[in-house]
């Protein structure tokens, strides 16, 4: 049995592989998470040509996420789920998580940028 933080588990669809987004289990393996998802971690970096996939499993840790629209995040804001495993500043949907830090951005996060998370 694997005990540890980051686990390795196959891709449903290997074109699908996506760096520092939330993703799920399904039949086939990972994919990923839709807006309102329950999802088990975020996919780690790596070589996206590999059928498996490195996850960090939620509730350990800092995560690397990935900005799902051009609403900026800051430290502090909370965050919801976002379409294709992505995260957005909270407004209408449940709360996942919360922003601790957004420096890789200079402050100021745009759709595609990473910032790091805690997940509730």
């Amino acid at each position: 049995m694997n005990n540890n933080s980051i686990i390795s588990l196959p891709w449903a669809v290997p074109a699908n592989a996506a760096d520092f987004v939330r993703v799920k289990v399904i039949a086939g393996g990972l994919a990923l998470a839709d807006a309102t998802d329950a999802f088990i971690g975020t996919s780690k970096d790596g070589d996206l040509n590999v059928e498996q996939g490195a996850v960090q499993c939620r509730t350990f840790g800092i995560h690397f996420a990935t900005v799902g629209n051009a609403t900026a995040l800051a430290t502090g804001d909370t965050i919801e789920g976002f379409a294709n495993g992505r995260v957005v500043k909270k407004t209408a949907g449940a709360v996942i998580g919360v922003v601790v830090d957004s420096s890789p951005n200079d402050g100021a996060s745009a759709a595609g940028d990473i910032v790091r998370v805690c997940y509730y």
